[in-house]
């Protein structure tokens, strides 16, 4: 029983914090992903400069035909999807819509990894990070919202290769950016008294998102008749694996992030 009680204390003040934030704070506002071209100059420094600031960034032309071609056959095994039936072949469904084809631990690892390794975006992870995650995300018609989240408290990369162009009503990923400051920093006075910058880029084909995974986003419900494949590549410290939080911190950040935007 007192365990019970103490639960019921925990969720009322996360539910109180999160009604205060979403009455205190100022109006969010639209904001972009900044879009380096990879074969610029001066692409790394503008990069890991707007990347730090914002905790997010797009590498135009940051993945090669190679890659995306080598993904592709797999797309004819992904499951239907009318809104209510799904047909699954070797894809698990996360949230309404959404399904993850994973290459840890098959035969597609290999290759997998090997295609990432001259990949542009390694300039911005850290000496610790390796590969943690890598999978086919196939986000179909009719796919719902995803909750606001952050892939891991602790830190690392996620790294989001578009193999379609992305359109405003496929469901891209929508984030909120700077809110790794909150995390890292636990800044929630910066956070009750500075807007949420609310962006949702439009990749197109071969771009690449990469965005720390401390940043609070979701996948968007997708409106269009279109499905919205990427591949999703996951760097994270052996040492601080996702998701960094239990479960309470993980509704705690999906109210929170509910209230923020």
């Amino acid at each position: 029983m007192p365990m019970v009680q103490s639960l019921k204390v925990v969720v009322g003040g996360l539910l109180a914090s999160c009604g205060a934030t979403y009455a205190l704070r100022p109006t969010p506002q639209s904001a972009t992903v900044s879009v380096v071209d990879v074969h610029s100059a001066s692409s790394e420094s503008t990069a890991r400069e707007r990347f730090l600031r914002d905790g997010a960034i797009v590498l135009r032309g940051g993945s090669t035909e190679k890659m995306i071609s080598h993904m592709e056959p797999l797309l004819r095994q992904n499951p239907r999807f009318d809104g209510r039936i799904t047909l699954k072949a070797g894809f698990r469904e996360s949230s309404r819509g959404r399904f993850h084809l994973s290459f840890l631990g098959t035969m597609l690892q290999d290759d997998a990894v090997v295609l990432q390794k001259s990949s542009p975006w390694r300039f911005l992870l850290g000496p610790e990070q390796s590969v943690s995650l890598i999978h086919l995300l196939d986000s179909k018609a009719k796919s719902a919202d995803q909750i606001w989240h952050a892939d891991n408290t602790a830190g690392g990369h996620t790294i989001v290769v578009a193999m379609r162009d992305i359109e405003d009503d496929m469901g891209p990923t929508c984030l909120q950016l700077e809110s790794h400051k909150l995390i890292q920093y636990s800044d929630y006075f910066w956070a009750y008294f500075n807007p949420t910058r609310i962006a949702r880029p439009l990749l197109k084909k071969g771009d690449v998102l990469v965005y720390s995974s401390k940043v609070l986003h979701r996948g968007e419900a997708n409106l269009s008749q279109k499905d919205r494949p990427v591949i999703v590549y996951r760097y994270d410290d052996p040492a601080t694996p996702a998701p960094g939080t239990n479960f309470i911190g993980t509704q705690a950040l999906a109210w929170y992030g509910w209230a923020r935007a």
